[in-house]
């Protein structure tokens, strides 16, 4: 999913593959005197960089930002100057969370049109130090260096070194990853994707990647395919993928569409199948109204791993002004194999905007198994913050003693989006 407003632009990624979760988000933009840019994915750890700077001057700046990998964690406030126009430096404190601390921070950066460097060294007050080297060099138009470099003073030197190539109308990525004292890393990959316009409203896309492991070793090479077609009303794509390795073969079919039933409906339909190793697949219906004060979703999706299932949620917004919305919400989950763990929940939701960007809100939620004659109830607060025009960030916490079926109504914080508001109309 991606996101583009005037000068910031957002795209998250989701994937579910053996049952291990990863989301990506990258985003990178500029407001006035503040600058934006992130590159974070979580796998069951958080890794990678996020960072927000204010400009308090022309020479001065204050940043907010974080830094992970699978063994380290560290957020930081940082107060830096620019010397002249590439050089700058900072000094300032961070907190790192696998073992809390603070520890003090220290770093010297250059930048161009043409080349990135960053050194960091961040020192805590209790434990052993590390030092990070990041750099972007661009060799010429069309190839850049790069290199994502990390000293652990108790573990030795880890990263990623690589080269991205732009041929034409592809890209060319080959990387590879250090090994470290832990035993991982020590693995090459490769990769190559080009699209291909076929006619106005056809597009190709073509995809392949090798990686090695040198200390397995396990080689792995997959490719797939994409045909996509596209016009004002209607969207469409059809794709292979396949991969085949040391560890055994891999071939899934997918295809989705999506068409506006008019300026205010829009109704989708896509499907995933795994054919090797195994068969597995879903397949999901999804329908979208936006009118001037009220919003519906809803979705329906068949999956038949690990056992056969249909699931669904249908969630309203209703708001007559642009100061407060509800939003009754349904969902449901049928075990096809077993009837008695058919759960189903409902839900309402409330949020007040006291401004143009500061809302609170909150919910209640009712959840129940009719076989086993058990329920429980869940309430949740949040937080609301308007990014951009009309863009709501919500994150809120959920109380009760109960896996709900959707995020709102389980245990812990969640982050939701909104889409409400905008200049012109709700």
């Amino acid at each position: 999913a991606g996101y583009r407003w005037k000068n910031f632009g957002a795209e998250m990624a989701y994937r579910l593959e053996d049952g291990r979760h990863r989301v990506r988000l990258a985003a990178r933009g500029r407001l006035a005197d503040y600058t934006a840019a992130a590159d974070l994915a979580y796998d069951g750890a958080l890794t990678g960089r996020a960072r927000v700077a204010a400009e308090l001057t022309d020479r001065d700046r204050l940043a907010l930002e974080h830094e992970g990998n699978n063994r380290l964690n560290e957020t930081r406030v940082l107060y830096e100057r620019r010397w002249n126009e590439a050089w700058h430096a900072g000094l300032g404190l961070g907190y790192r969370w696998e073992v809390p601390g603070l520890a003090g921070v220290a770093r010297l950066g250059f930048e161009d049109q043409e080349t990135a460097l960053s050194l960091t060294h961040s020192q805590p007050f209790a434990g052993p130090a590390r030092t990070s080297f990041f750099a972007r060099r661009a060799l010429d138009e069309n190839l850049t260096l790069r290199a994502d470099l990390a000293y652990a003073w108790s573990r030795g030197l880890e990263g990623v070194v690589g080269l991205d190539q732009r041929l034409g109308s592809a890209n060319l990525s080959l990387a590879y990853r250090l090994p470290g004292a832990s035993g991982e890393g020590n693995r090459a990959r490769f990769g190559i994707r080009a699209p291909f316009a076929l006619e106005e409203h056809w597009n190709l896309d073509v995809y392949a990647g090798a990686s090695y492991d040198f200390d397995d070793p396990a080689r792995l090479l997959g490719a797939g395919v994409g045909l996509r077609y596209r016009d004002e009303r209607l969207a469409g794509t059809l794709g292979v993928d396949g991969s085949i390795g040391d560890r055994g073969k891999k071939l899934a079919l997918r295809a989705g569409l999506a068409g506006t039933l008019d300026d205010r409906q829009v109704l989708s339909a896509d499907a995933n199948f795994q054919v090797l190793p195994e068969y597995r697949g879903r397949f999901t219906l999804a329908y979208a109204f936006r009118g001037e004060t009220l919003q519906a979703l809803t979705y329906h999706r068949f999956r038949t791993y690990p056992a056969p299932e249909l699931e669904g949620e249908a969630a309203l917004a209703w708001h007559p002004s642009l100061e407060w919305q509800l939003r009754p919400s349904a969902a449901y989950r049928l075990r096809l194999a077993d009837p008695e763990g058919n759960t189903y929940q409902v839900g309402l939701g409330a949020n007040y905007y006291f401004s143009s960007r500061l809302g609170i809100g909150g919910g209640a939620y009712y959840i129940w198994q009719p076989a086993s004659g058990r329920s429980g109830v869940s309430f949740s607060v949040e937080g609301s913050l308007r990014v951009v025009d009309p863009v709501w960030l919500n994150l809120g916490y959920t109380f009760g003693g109960f896996e709900g079926i959707t995020l709102e109504a389980r245990p812990g914080l969640y982050l939701r989006v909104d889409l409400f508001g905008g200049s012109e109309a709700p």
